[in-house]
């Protein structure tokens, strides 16, 4: 038994692993056009940047509270606040750069009302230019300059 075994496996070996087979070489027409067909073009769709506007003048004041205790709003014109201005106070909120890399610094006055300083000028809450106030805003600190008195702000460190 042990014999017809070792036999037969190596009769199943010489057989099938000696001959390779030919090809049909009779094709049709229809069939050797399959194998030359065209590569197709694969056009890649350019992904257009999304440019992304932030339209926040729609939305609520973020220096005022959303909840609790409001922020006490002075009577008093805007321009005779601005006058009475003291920079010392200011605190720093935050810094922003935009899509042309221009630094945009939010700060909170005394007064909490939000003031922007944007290329060495502060805007007030109206959005006109503070007069006699210049600045310049940094990587995380900004500095005010009113008449001779500067002044370093710095951003918090939980921030």
């Amino acid at each position: 038994m042990r014999r017809f075994l070792i036999l037969v496996f190596s009769l199943f070996l010489v057989f099938s692993c000696g001959k390779k087979r030919k090809r049909d070489t009779t094709q049709t027409v229809s069939q050797q056009k399959t194998y030359f067909k065209k590569k197709e073009t694969v056009k890649k769709e350019k992904k257009e940047e999304e440019i992304y506007v932030y339209q926040g003048y729609k939305y609520r004041n973020p220096f005022y509270p959303l909840v609790g205790s409001t922020v006490k709003r002075e009577t008093k014109p805007i321009q005779e606040q601005i006058s009475g201005l003291n920079i010392e106070s200011f605190v720093l909120q935050g810094i922003m750069i935009d899509s042309s890399g221009k630094k945009y610094a939010l700060l909170q006055g005394s007064d909490g009302l939000p003031y922007t300083l944007k290329g060495r000028k502060l805007f007030g809450p109206d959005g006109k230019v503070v007069p006699g106030v210049a600045g310049s805003v940094m990587e995380e600190k900004v500095i005010l300059i009113k008449g001779g008195k500067t002044v370093t702000l710095s951003l918090p460190e939980n921030q």
